[in-house]
């Protein structure tokens, strides 16, 4: 097999068509695109944080401490100590803190809520300013914005009130589905 290399002198960017073997260690100063993909430290190139996926920690300025993997996930985050695994988990988080939400859109709207735990498609979706939260399955806790110390588990669990209405401010509550 062959391998060619050249370099686009607009951007600094290294072409390699072919493959690239490398043999020991290979540094890069700042992130990096493979096949498509971007890898590194996101925006604010914080040696703290680890950036997996288009977008994610993209305007990271201040934020430390924080692990993005997919798309969006946490691409508007200043916040510290965050874990967001999924397309658009903790995707507008802006000073949340120590929050882990890991499924497509999980703690999506998240803005400065903090000791959220969410797992699932959509878990705890709508959440703004709620804290303590723990959503455990789909849409679990998916309407809550603002409360606080509620635990939710099962798919859709915490999304509606006993009557049927949408659930949105609940505090120290429990949820099964």
């Amino acid at each position: 097999s062959s391998t060619a290399a050249s370099s686009n002198s607009g951007s600094g960017a290294l072409i390699v068509a072919g493959g690239l073997g490398v043999g020991g260690a290979m540094n890069v100063a700042s992130d990096a695109t493979i096949n498509g993909i971007r890898v590194g430290k996101g925006g604010g190139n914080n040696v703290q944080n680890t950036a997996l996926g288009n977008n994610a920690l993209s305007a990271n300025l201040t934020g430390v401490a924080n692990t993005a993997v997919g798309t969006s996930a946490l691409a508007v985050n200043l916040g510290n100590w965050n874990t967001a695994v999924g397309n658009g988990a903790l995707g507008i988080n802006s000073t949340g803190y120590a929050n882990n939400a890991v499924g497509n859109a999980s703690l999506f709207s998240n803005t400065s809520g903090t000791h959220n735990s969410a797992m699932g498609h959509g878990a705890l979706f709508l959440n703004t300013t709620g804290s303590a939260n723990v959503a455990i399955g789909g849409g679990a806790l998916g309407n809550i914005t603002t409360g606080t110390w509620n635990t939710a588990v099962g798919g859709a669990a915490g999304k509606l009130k006993a009557d049927g209405a949408v659930l949105t401010n609940a505090q120290s509550s429990t949820y099964t589905g």
